[in-house]
């Protein structure tokens, strides 16, 4: 299914083995925003930079959202729920990153202003709630 995905889109370019770039089909897009990935179980995951949706992009190539995914049960819910826990994870590690810098200074015994200190709660804050929305 994969290369019949590929062979419907512009200006291919191969990023790895299993993952590629090309224009969107579901815009006016000159030079390549969506993103192209075969995962391991054999799901197909597209993803338009410029906001495109799922089904703008399917619907564009001529596809139902279920010829994304191999007979494995898995489900186009899954899949958003997938794409969250995926930015999730993201946005968890730049917050990790933020508490372990502000802790680094204050190890140094750098005091932080008020708005780093801000930023440093909040960073806290935030990665409670996304610890209990990754692993629920």
């Amino acid at each position: 299914m994969i290369t019949s995905i590929l062979s419907r889109l512009t200006k291919v370019v191969t990023r790895s083995n299993d993952r590629w770039m090309a224009c969107c089909p579901a815009h006016d897009d000159s030079s390549p925003s969506l993103s192209v990935t075969q995962s391991s179980d054999g799901k197909i995951l597209l993803h338009c930079f410029a906001g495109c949706s799922i089904e703008e992009i399917t619907g564009a190539l001529g596809l139902s959202l279920n010829k994304l995914f191999p007979d494995n049960g898995f489900t186009h819910r899954d899949y958003r729920h997938q794409l969250k826990q995926s930015q999730y994870k993201e946005i968890l590690s730049n917050e990790q990153l933020i508490v372990a810098l502000a802790e680094a200074e204050i190890k140094r015994n750098h005091r932080l202003n008020s708005e780093n200190v801000a930023r440093h709660l909040l960073a806290l804050s935030r990665i409670k709630k996304l610890e209990v929305l990754i692993y629920v």
